[in-house]
């Protein structure tokens, strides 16, 4: 959810894309198919420098537009929760 709504929150115009993937993967320890999710978040928003695409999953990590006002609410936990909910 925190991807779809970074999304709308940086995409001004253009659009969103949202895929889920479903894999199946065979677990030899367990001898059984496992489901895995995989979620694809694709929009035409403003974008990422390289700069700040280091800090992206970092604790309270922002990236410069946000400071200059897009999301003024936003504290930079987001990405980096669901980082650790994924792993």
């Amino acid at each position: 959810m925190n991807l779809i709504s970074n999304s709308l929150k940086f995409t001004q115009e253009g659009g969103i894309t949202v895929r889920i993937n479903i894999n199946k993967v065979f677990d030899e320890a367990a001898f059984q198919y496992q489901r895995h999710l995989e979620f694809w978040v694709k929009d035409s928003g403003i974008g990422i420098s390289r700069e700040d695409s280091k800090n992206l999953f970092k604790l309270f990590g922002t990236i410069r537009k946000h400071q200059e006002g897009l999301n003024k609410r936003g504290t930079g936990l987001g990405l980096s929760i669901s980082k650790k909910l994924t792993e």
